[in-house]
């Protein structure tokens, strides 16, 4: 006997009687350009983010056709990645799924209709799997081969064993050295020492949003059933390779062997601290788990689907220069009145509460206080550079010793001056080094305006100058200019080397004349302040937080997910699917756990976590910033605008 740990996830289904254009996928890689040895590919596509990318507003590309959409959830703690040294890294998920369609009969009893397997990690074949609804990666195959692959396919269960048998054609993404994660995969190379994980990379949407994933963390279920009301869908998943289960992560053997107990115990409290799960009392009783089973269950209980199509309505905005003056302004306006308090004096109130730290016990000039704090918090701190100076070093630092707070020193007429002109010279580089990323910046922002006179649009294109004069300009004022800089900046920092050295020198002489602790040290220039962009609060009062993300543990008393135990004979799931489903059922209809596990479905889902918007300024007054004839933007505009706006 084996134990199996069966943890509960969300899990949701998209009825629809006929096709529906939805939003379609983050990014489309099958318009990657590229030369397969004879002709070029997409041909008519720039190579640049945003051929790849939806447009807002205008990405309803996806068809989702007729039957039933089902996307499942993964637990909370296998979307949480950990910042290492080579970037976030994600925890591997599972990547074979069970997927079965039930249906209660009159007497009690279930009938299986249909069941799949759902292979996350399947990669198609190059030039394969484009009308098989899998989602394309990006991935390289090999010089003049398609810079994508299809990942996810689903096949019958009873196929399952001969489809494994001939895909040979396709590949897996354990077979050549990546790892299925939430995010899409993770980057092919040798392990991070610490957390025994590659690089992470990919989309932070990926499985969360079904047109990203819907092969991987979906099914598609083509045949509508009849009568709806009175089918369910189980999804169990599992890993294929059980050195990638969750339980034999990393951050999990940590935390056991630093705790002592029972194998189950430490299992048990590992999984508490590490993935906020909490295994039932009775799991020491039945032994340590040994693999994890992933499961969902969806009743529904509703002959006709409602319409999936939300209609538009109003919202409500409220703008700031920062999201406490917005929320502030919000609130204050919504509330009614009290007594003499109106709404602006009802904002500043509002805005002083998230202050508070700032404005501490003060009672003297506390209103020009609360203007200095408000008006600070509308920007944003930008480095200036590195400022040189000589310090006295204590043995023992004090809260004092800091760059502000440190007593002035005296220096020599001639280490003052050397020190000086080392600040000069530190400038300077810093300078040199500012305007050579400015150019670089300008280089990409002309390179892009580049790409699109290449590949302009066919109603468009004498709209669009030569791509010849483009080029042309480019070398002219953009690599010139900068290959002129980094001359001029490696000529700057070979000066500045031999100052600063010559410094050091200096300030070891002076701490040997003197018998003093000095040293050469370096500070944070003077900063320069950024004003922050306006922020907008978006208000629909009937959007609230989804339960499919971030609120597992809602029934637990600690904010945990429940998790079971359970016995089977052998690891082996694929040959007793049905064993486990049995004890699934019996475990979501005994524990209470029932909106964590088993859902009973009568609408459509709506989990927003994503909004689209955009804004158009126009001029608030008969005043505009573009002289008519010029069509040039006025350099006093601002202060004038001001002045001419005190006078009214």
């Amino acid at each position: 006997m084996s134990n199996v740990l069966l943890v509960p996830m969300h899990l949701d289904a998209l009825c629809l009687k006929t096709d529906l254009s939805v939003v379609e996928a983050k990014v489309d890689f099958s318009r990657l350009p590229y030369w397969d040895g004879t002709r070029e590919i997409n041909h008519d596509v720039a190579n640049i983010s945003e051929e790849l990318l939806a447009r807002p507003f205008e990405d309803r590309g996806l068809q989702l056709k007729r039957g039933v959409h089902l996307h499942w959830a993964l637990p909370d703690a296998l979307t949480k990645g950990a910042i290492t040294e080579s970037g976030t890294s994600f925890p591997a998920v599972p990547n074979l799924w069970l997927v079965t369609r039930s249906r209660k009969e009159k007497d009690g009893t279930e009938r299986i209709e249909r069941q799949w397997i759902v292979e996350s990690d399947y990669l198609y074949p190059d030039d394969v799997g484009a009308s098989s609804g899998s989602i394309a990666i990006p991935f390289s195959s090999g010089k003049n081969r398609p810079p994508f692959r299809y990942l996810g396919r689903k096949i019958p269960f009873d196929d399952w064993t001969e489809a494994k048998a001939v895909a040979a054609a396709g590949k897996y993404l354990g077979e050549l050295g990546y790892r299925l994660t939430a995010v899409g995969y993770e980057e092919k190379g040798p392990p991070n020492p610490v957390t025994e994980q590659g690089r992470g990379y990919g989309e932070p949407t990926f499985a969360a949003f079904y047109p990203n994933c819907q092969s991987v963390f979906g099914l598609h279920d083509a045949a509508l059933p009849a009568p709806l009301g009175g089918v369910q869908y189980d999804v169990m998943g599992w890993y294929s390779d059980p050195t990638q289960d969750c339980l034999r992560a990393q951050e999990i053997r940590i935390i056991k062997q630093r705790l002592k107990g029972t194998p189950a115990g430490i299992t048990k409290e590992a999984l508490k601290e590490g993935y906020q799960w909490d295994m039932t009392e009775d799991a020491a009783a039945k032994g340590d788990p040994e693999t994890t089973v992933f499961y969902g269950c969806l009743a529904i209980e509703t002959d006709t689907p409602p319409s999936a199509v939300r209609k538009d309505k109003q919202v409500t905005i409220a703008v700031g220069n920062t999201s406490t003056q917005a929320l502030s302004a919000y609130l204050a306006h919504t509330l009614a009145p009290v007594g003499n308090i109106t709404p602006s004096l009802l904002e500043e109130q509002l805005e002083a509460l998230g202050l508070a730290s700032r404005l501490g016990n003060g009672k003297l000039d506390f209103g020009a206080k609360f203007e200095e704090a408000r008006h600070e918090r509308g920007f944003t701190a930008v480095p200036a550079g590195t400022l040189w100076v000589i310090r006295q070093v204590s043995a023992h630092p004090t809260p004092t010793d800091t760059a502000g707070d440190a007593a002035t020193e005296t220096l020599p007429g001639d280490l003052a001056y050397q020190l000086n002109t080392l600040n000069l010279q530190q400038m300077a580089c810093d300078q040199a080094h500012h305007e050579l990323e400015s150019m670089q910046k300008q280089l990409f922002a002309d390179w892009y305006k580049y790409m699109l006179c290449a590949y302009p649009p066919d109603d468009r294109r004498d709209d669009y100058p030569d791509i010849d004069e483009v080029r042309h300009f480019i070398e002219k004022n953009d690599l010139l200019p900068i290959k002129r800089q980094q001359a001029k900046r490696h000529l700057l920092l070979s000066q500045y080397k031999r100052l600063h050295a010559k410094v050091e020198v200096r300030v070891k002489e002076y701490r040997e004349r003197t018998k003093k602790p000095y040293e050469l040290q370096s500070r944070s220039a003077p900063r320069y302040w950024r004003p922050h962009e306006p922020v907008l609060l978006i208000v629909d009062e009937e959007i609230q937080p989804s339960t499919r993300y971030g609120q597992h543990g809602r029934l637990h008393p600690e904010g945990l997910l429940k998790c079971y135990v359970t016995s089977v004979n052998g690891l082996d799931i694929r040959k007793q699917p049905d064993a486990i489903r049995e004890k699934i059922s019996k475990l979501t209809s005994e524990s209470g756990d029932a909106p964590i596990g088993l859902h009973p479905w009568t609408k459509q889902p709506w989990h927003p976590f994503a909004l689209e918007w955009r804004v158009e300024l126009m001029p608030s007054d008969e005043k505009n910033n573009l002289d008519e004839k010029s069509r040039a933007y006025a350099e006093d505009f601002i202060p004038a605008t001001i002045s001419w706006r005190k006078a009214q």
